[in-house]
């Protein structure tokens, strides 16, 4: 299994040392993940798609948290109160090679 490290230092400075670390699609899933993708009928199918991706391909993470001035583990079961969509959008592009379900 290849594991994808991605940092979220593009969010800014104060996250230079956060990141998440992902199970990489393997290319003989890969043809299954375009497929669900294209089922999408519209944004909010499109969404559920990239969330379900993504939780599903997690492994760790931590994350700066502004209100305890320090690192956070990020779970399968916080991600979504602690990622906000373009932590999730950078992590479906890193995982599929693309930048939304309809590209």
């Amino acid at each position: 299994m290849i594991r994808k490290r991605i940092s979220l230092e593009f969010l800014g400075d104060d996250y230079k040392d956060s990141f998440l670390v992902f199970k990489a699609v393997p290319m003989d899933d890969y043809e299954a993940v375009v497929a669900d993708a294209q089922k999408a009928q519209n944004a909010k199918q499109s969404y559920d798609h990239i969330k379900r991706l993504v939780t599903s391909r997690f492994i760790e993470g931590e994350i700066y948290d502004f209100d305890t001035k320090k690192s956070v583990a990020v779970t399968t079961e916080n991600m979504g109160k602690l990622l906000d969509q373009d932590c999730f959008l950078r992590a479906y592009q890193e995982l599929t090679g693309v930048v939304s379900p309809k590209a």
